[in-house]
């Protein structure tokens, strides 16, 4: 494939955060699986590897999508998405996956959208992750680390007779083995993926859906306070300029302080410190230090004089890692996002919104691909399949109106009227209704008919004697009825309807029964538009459940039907789905509710 530049697009902004959003979903859920694998098995070396797996899908985004900010919009997400981590530590591994996404966008600003950028950038990313764990033990330990490390070196050196080994030469191999694995990553993510020619996945259920998602959790009892962040690092800034001015006992003494009081405004953090590891890096510090630097620091000083300069990168670590930690805590505050959208990064959090709705599709899709390492290309495909769908998906968001009223209001009649004129303007209608099946003149069930097909069947009895698979009050549901409405709410099947109809959607939908599952599919698999019959009290309980935005609600007791029609048939011919009527030709199905005894329900009885 030609390493030629490709021509830079230019994007509307809220476009460009939406394919940020995808990228930054799937960089999240390779973080998550391969991250929890790594870290279980204590793999030398894993951020290397998490950050050689970021660069492939920059280079695959990037050569999909050649636009300006897209490298470091991707980066900013994955990294917030680190916000609903468990790890009381969130701040480093954010800022690295974010400059790791700045370098990349700056080697493509710098040299074109091309495969040598993509080496380029590919590289100074993952070296990265080398270069922010040192500058991190710089600022957590301070100067005498760098003392402390060669040290070790030249020891470790002498011991197995390397001679001209020294601790700048580790560092010189780590840095070559880092920019060697991000050249490969992001050439292998540039050259597998063809620009512009990928298939098209069925749209994510979860990710397509309405709503915003609760994307900052907080563990229950956390809260916020700017002010106070502001007041402990501001106190930290000032405990760590006289630390080196203090006596050890003073610096034991003020870390102490400040971790303790830390401890009992942010109870999270004790979470990090129960971490065995901590404390055995704390303690090879101490004891290395008094090692090796007691003639060091001091000349023909003792083991003491070590081992003091150990504590007292100790207390410094203990300080930086208690202040850093509880800025971890601070940034799941939303006041902060807030604050950044609106100076600035608008599209942001309706960006996040998409990430965490994709998030478990991309970790499923990786999931499956475990056993399929040998085909990377294909692998690679069908996720940007998978992210071109979801692109497109503000297409696919079903449009979704509501016809509420109270029990015995006439609901379903008023329904099937408003199935009647729509099917009068050429639109093709599927679904359910329920019109009640009635004993004596008094209602002792309801039945089920398949707006496609015209079948119905009975769905719900009273008598006590009925075999049923789901009750709700006093009806008992038939399983041929439910098998019938299930049927006629397929994904599959509404697929080329212009609307879809649920009649009704009521307390047995909203425990996980009745039509609940069908709906979780309708919900994610349009472009179709939905009208839902509800009952009154029931519809936000509804709109919640599913993540709903009503583009109408219509009450039967107030409403005409011929502004339900127009509202939904307007909308339904706005989704590209409305096919040129054909005179004297009936569209399939119409003939279901216009005549026959199936439609007589509709107009000559009310439901429950």
């Amino acid at each position: 494939m030609s390493s030629s530049t490709c021509a830079i697009v230019s994007e509307p902004p809220a476009r460009l955060w939406r394919k940020a959003a995808v990228l930054g979903s799937l960089w999240a859920a390779f973080e998550i699986l391969w991250g929890s694998l790594l870290h279980n098995l204590h793999v030398p070396l894993a951020g290397m590897v998490l950050s050689s797996g970021g660069v492939f899908f920059l280079a695959a985004g990037q050569r999909l999508w050649p636009e300006r900010g897209l490298a470091w919009r991707t980066a900013l997400i994955c990294a917030a998405m680190k916000s609903i981590s468990p790890s009381a530590v969130i701040l480093g591994p954010m800022a690295g996956i974010l400059f790791e996404g700045i370098l990349v966008e700056a080697a493509f600003a710098v040299f074109g959208r091309n495969s040598v950028s993509a080496a380029i950038g590919g590289a100074l990313a993952v070296s990265w992750t080398l270069i922010q764990k040192i500058l991190n033990l710089f600022v957590t330990f301070g100067p005498n680390f760098a003392t402390l490390y060669l040290e070790a070196c030249r020891y470790a050196a002498r011991t197995l007779q390397f001679t001209g080994v020294n601790g700048f030469h580790v560092l010189g191999a780590l840095l070559v083995l880092e920019c060697g694995v991000g050249m490969v990553a992001a050439l292998s993510g540039w050259y597998l993926i063809t620009r512009g020619k990928y298939p098209r996945s069925a749209p994510p259920s979860e990710a397509l859906r309405t709503g915003r998602p609760r994307w900052l959790q907080t563990a229950r009892g956390v809260s916020f306070s700017i002010p106070r962040l502001v007041g402990f690092v501001a106190v930290l800034v000032t405990i760590l300029f006289l630390l080196a001015r203090l006596p050890l006992w003073g610096d034991i003494l003020v870390t102490v302080l400040y971790g303790t009081l830390a401890l009992r405004l942010y109870p999270s953090l004790r979470r990090r410190l129960r971490r065995f590891r901590l404390w055995a890096e704390l303690g090879a510090v101490l004891v290395f230090s008094g090692f090796l630097l007691g003639g060091v620091v001091t000349p023909g000083g003792s083991w003491w004089n070590g081992f003091a300069a150990g504590m007292a990168m100790v207390c410094r670590a203990g300080l930086i890692i208690v202040g850093f930690s509880l800025a971890s805590v601070e940034l799941r505050n939303p006041r902060i996002l807030n604050w950044f959208e609106q100076h600035g990064l608008v599209g942001l959090s309706d960006a996040l919104n998409l990430a965490f709705f994709t998030l478990p599709e991309f970790t499923s899709a990786l999931s499956e691909m475990h056993s399929r390492w040998r085909e990377p290309r294909q692998c690679l495909s069908e996720l940007v399949g998978l992210a071109g769908a979801i692109i497109e998906g503000e297409r696919r968001t079903p449009a979704v109106f509501l016809i509420t009223g109270e029990k015995g209001e006439g609901k379903t009649s008023f329904a099937g009227l408003v199935v009647e004129a729509l099917r009068g303007r050429h639109l093709r209608v599927g679904g359910i209704l329920a019109p009640g099946y009635w004993t004596d003149g008094l209602r002792s069930g309801f039945d089920v008919v398949d707006l496609t097909s015209g079948e119905r069947l009975p769905l719900a009895r009273t008598n006590p004697g009925t075999e049923a698979l789901e009750t709700t009050g006093r009806f008992r549901f038939l399983p041929p009825g439910l098998d019938l409405g299930r049927a006629a709410l397929d994904a599959r099947r509404l697929a080329d309807v212009d609307v879809a109809v649920v009649d009704e959607v009521g307390p047995l939908e909203l425990r996980g029964l009745g039509w609940a599952r069908s709906l979780d599919e309708i919900v994610g698999a349009g472009p179709i538009v939905l009208l839902l019959v509800v009952r009154t009290e029931l519809a936000e309980d509804v709109c919640s459940r599913w993540r709903l935005t009503p583009s109408g609600r219509f009450a039967v007791s107030s409403s005409l039907v011929a502004d339900v029609v127009e509202r939904v048939g307007r909308c339904a011919i706005g989704k590209g789905r409305m096919e040129s009527p054909r005179d004297g030709v009936s569209m399939p199905g119409d003939s279901m509710v216009l005549a026959g005894p199936a439609a007589q329900p509709f107009r000559n009885m009310d439901e429950g």
